[in-house]
C-alpha cells in the first residue's frame, strides 16, 4: 500500500534551515524551515502539500496528502520548524474534523474529561512562570475547594482540577 501513496527513493540528506520549505495549505503558500533530514519523494498519485526550496532536493515534494476512500495519509519527509508544524497540524485537524480544543498559553496543558454528566478540567502549567488561563466554564477546584471563574492565574508548575456543570 505504501507504494500507492508515495515511493521513497533511497536518497536523503542532512540539510535544511530557515525557510527551506514551502507549504501549500488551502490555496496559500507558506514558508517554513525544514531540518534534521530530508526524504526525496517521488509522488505517484498524492497531493503535494510541501516542496523543498534550496539544497539538494530543491523543487521536490516534502509533504504529501493521499486520500483513499474515507481515509487520509499525510507523509512528512522532513522535520518541520514550529511554524511549519503548526500549519500542518491545523491542516490535519481540518482534514479529520477534529477541533483543536481549548486554547491555552504555551506550556499549559488542558485536558477535558466528562464523567456521568460532570465536566472535569485538568490544567497543568509546565513552566516556571505564572500563566493566565481561560477555561470555558466556571467550577470548583477540587484540590483546594475554591471557586474558579473562567479566567485564573496559575503559578509556575501549578495544577488545577476543576469540576463544572458546563455541558461543554
Amino acid at each position: 500500500m505504501t507504494s500507492a501513496i508515495n515511493r521513497l527513493s533511497t536518497k536523503s540528506a542532512l540539510y535544511g534551515g530557515p525557510e527551506s520549505l514551502e507549504l501549500f495549505i488551502d490555496g496559500t503558500t507558506h514558508r517554513a524551515g525544514a531540518d534534521v533530514w530530508m526524504d526525496n519523494l517521488e509522488v505517484n498519485d498524492a497531493e503535494v502539500l510541501g516542496t523543498y526550496r534550496g539544497g539538494p532536493f530543491d523543487g521536490t515534494p516534502a509533504v504529501t496528502l493521499k486520500r483513499f476512500g474515507a481515509g487520509r495519509v499525510i507523509y512528512v519527509g522532513t522535520s518541520l520548524d514550529d511554524s511549519g508544524q503548526a500549519l500542518l497540524m491545523d491542516k490535519v485537524l481540518d482534514e479529520t474534523g477534529i477541533t483543536s480544543g481549548v486554547p491555552s498559553p504555551d506550556n499549559v496543558e488542558i485536558v477535558h474529561r466528562v464523567h456521568e454528566g460532570t465536566d472535569y478540567w485538568f490544567v497543568l502549567n509546565h513552566c516556571t512562570s505564572a500563566q493566565e488561563v481561560r477555561l470555558p466554564a466556571r467550577g470548583i477546584e477540587l484540590l483546594t475547594g475554591r471557586a474558579i471563574t473562567e479566567t485564573v492565574i496559575m503559578n509556575g508548575f501549578d495544577v488545577l482540577v476543576v469540576r463544572s456543570q458546563s455541558g461543554v
